[in-house]
């Protein structure tokens, strides 16, 4: 808790400086990632006021990175409050803004958002399919944590509709890429105690 509210008050320090020095793109990026901190305090409904004012203020900069990763986070709130049409309109329109972008995988992402979409609204086929073709694009990109998401996203899918031979080994796919190349230690045993709780 200590370390999200020191995180808030940075990135609202950011989103002061750059008002006053009348950089819209710094306030974009300050109030995103205030958002995102907001959504991991649970705080969903402030998380997407603050994101919807960061796309209002990137959108005419044609600031396609930025506004992809808005568009991301708009969408992961969205699924967060179970509105998963919403969640898949945004997944959608990143999806569409992923040719734009080349620094990261904003495909992978978008397909990955657009797997649990259809999976949360009860169409398991398409989900698989979104869920395969985000692991394709991630691994292009070199993203092998969003290869391991993707492989995760495939675990549920097919556990929830009694695949659980193809779920057990999808698991096993991702906790193999999240012990390898996930960055942080915590996180790869909390996906660890996640896949062992899901069975």
């Amino acid at each position: 808790q200590f370390q999200y509210q020191k995180a808030l008050e940075m990135y609202e320090e950011l989103f002061m400086l750059a008002g006053e020095l009348q950089r819209p793109a710094q306030e974009a990026y300050a109030l995103r990632n205030i958002g995102d901190w907001h959504m991991k305090l649970g705080e969903d409904q402030k998380a997407l006021e603050l994101c919807e004012q960061a796309l209002e203020l990137v959108r005419p900069l044609n600031n396609f990175d930025e506004e992809g990763q808005i568009l991301i986070l708009m969408s992961d709130v969205y699924r967060a409050l179970e509105l998963h049409w919403e969640a898949m309109e945004y997944a959608e329109q990143a999806l569409a803004l992923a040719p734009k972008v080349a620094d990261w995988d904003l495909e992978g992402d978008a397909l990955r958002m657009l797997g649990y979409a259809y999976g949360s609204l009860g169409y398991p086929p398409e989900a698989i399919e979104y869920f395969q073709k985000a692991g394709s694009a991630s691994r292009q990109k070199e993203n092998y944590t969003g290869v391991a998401h993707a492989w995760k996203g495939l675990a549920r899918t097919y556990f929830s509709n009694r695949r659980y031979q193809e779920a057990v080994e999808a698991w096993k796919q991702a906790l193999s890429l999240y012990r390898r190349y996930h960055p942080d230690p915590f996180q790869t045993r909390v996906q660890h105690r996640v896949i062992k709780n899901s069975f």
